[in-house]
């Protein structure tokens, strides 16, 4: 997911939600039993956002997402509709026909236990 500190005005900020971003359902299923079984998220903590192209049925499509993550109609923000500037015309049409889920937890102790695993697994190879 997103692991960046944050920075605001030049100084890290201290609040650091932990993020995942993915079009792959497995992916998402995955994180989801991370964020449940590993770091004992509730699952009304856990923010769903659904990133939507204008071809794609809004209802249909958030019903996917909440299939694939199990989470409820309360856990999903407004989706956001459009194609980024990095894909502008490069991809194909339906390449991505459920759009991409944004996961977000805000909970700064899980983000830097999340971080402090990242670094322990890369100082273990």
């Amino acid at each position: 997911g997103y692991k960046r500190v944050i920075i605001r005005n030049g100084k890290e900020t201290t609040s650091h939600p932990v993020s995942f971003a993915n079009s792959d359902a497995d992916m998402v299923r995955v994180y989801i039993n991370f964020l449940i079984d590993i770091l004992k998220v509730r699952k009304r903590e856990i923010k769903a956002r659904v990133h939507m192209y204008p071809h794609m049925n809004e209802n249909e499509t958030r019903r996917f997402w909440m299939e694939v993550t199990g989470l409820n109609e309360c856990n999903f923000g407004r989706p956001s509709y459009g194609v980024s500037n990095a894909s502008k015309r490069r991809l194909a049409y339906n390449r991505l026909p459920n759009g991409t889920l944004s996961i977000q937890v805000n909970d700064t102790n899980k983000f830097n236990k999340v971080m402090g695993w990242i670094e322990g697994v890369k100082e273990s190879v």
